[in-house]
């Protein structure tokens, strides 16, 4: 990935979050110039922007083989990790995340931020997938 060509277009629109006092947030994913964690880093660090956050979504970061639960993690900045994303997906594969230790640490580091949940569905599939992420995750929850 060329970082420095897209922190310059990323960073191009840092005056108009500022003015607009909204923050800019990047996932990594897969498919795109910033798939791991490592790189989400790096690209964070080519933007020192407050403006700028990130999206870090572990299960991406795993499709590239990188171990993104703890040492994805770790290499992280913690105090622009404005969302953590969860896969669906992630909740019942054989090689899962963890969610309950994620979420521990998450609280342990004092993130303030949010978590989601993406199905990467539709139709009539994305309620049932839907319903039984929440399900899952509230059990993790439960067990804090």
């Amino acid at each position: 990935a060329d970082l420095p060509t897209v922190a310059h277009t990323i960073g191009e629109m840092i005056p108009a979050a500022d003015r607009a006092r909204v923050r800019l947030v990047i996932e990594n994913e897969p498919t795109q110039n910033v798939g791991t964690s490592a790189e989400l880093k790096a690209l964070l660090d080519l933007l020192p922007s407050k403006a700028i956050g990130a999206n870090w979504d572990p299960w991406n970061a795993m499709a590239l083989k990188e171990n993104a639960w703890p040492e994805g993690y770790k290499a992280l900045p913690k105090d622009r990790l404005l969302n953590v994303q969860i896969k669906a997906e992630s909740l019942g594969a054989p090689d899962r995340i963890r969610w309950k230790t994620v979420l521990e640490t998450l609280e342990r580091d004092g993130f303030s931020g949010t978590v989601s949940l993406a199905t990467e569905a539709t139709g009539d599939a994305f309620m049932d997938k839907a319903d039984d992420a929440v399900d899952e995750i509230m059990h993790v929850v439960g067990l804090l």
